[in-house]
């Protein structure tokens, strides 16, 4: 399959992802550096547990919980994940009603994803005790699959 993603948890640990979108499950690997780079499977994305579609993308919030977005589907969610690598399901948490690719939390710990859209491109924050979001940053014309912070 593709390399999708990939994201550090807080201890700096390198992690990527692999996905079809909905043709099999999906796997996230931490990335072990060394005389020999090695992949040691850390989270398998169950299709069945995402509503059927993961395009890869994961990031970590500061507290190392991991969260999942759907990706380039109309029906993405924004999942988390309480106990990986263990086989806990993911638990939804927001459903804006587009696509939902790159995630990333930012210095403050705030869940920021960008929408994908082949109108206005948009850079979102999402409240997630509120379940609302604020859109941040707009790109027309252009579509956005990643977010990142320095």
């Amino acid at each position: 399959t593709y390399l999708r993603d990939l994201a550090f948890d807080p201890a700096g640990h390198l992690y990527v992802s692999e996905s079809s979108g909905a043709g099999s499950d999906g796997v996230i690997y931490r990335v072990h550096l060394g005389p020999h780079v090695t992949l040691e499977p850390f989270y398998e994305v169950l299709l069945a547990e995402v509503d059927g579609f993961w395009a890869g993308d994961f990031t970590f919030d500061r507290d190392g919980v991991l969260y999942l977005s759907s990706g380039n589907t109309s029906r993405a969610k924004i999942y988390r994940v309480d106990d990986p690598p263990a086989a806990s399901p993911p638990v939804p948490l927001y459903q804006p009603g587009g696509s939902v690719c790159g995630i990333v939390f930012d210095r403050d710990n705030r869940l920021h994803y960008s929408n994908w859209s082949y109108g206005p491109g948009a850079i979102y924050r999402v409240d997630l005790a509120a379940l609302e979001r604020t859109q941040v940053h707009s790109f027309p014309g252009r579509r956005i699959w990643d977010v990142l912070f320095r």
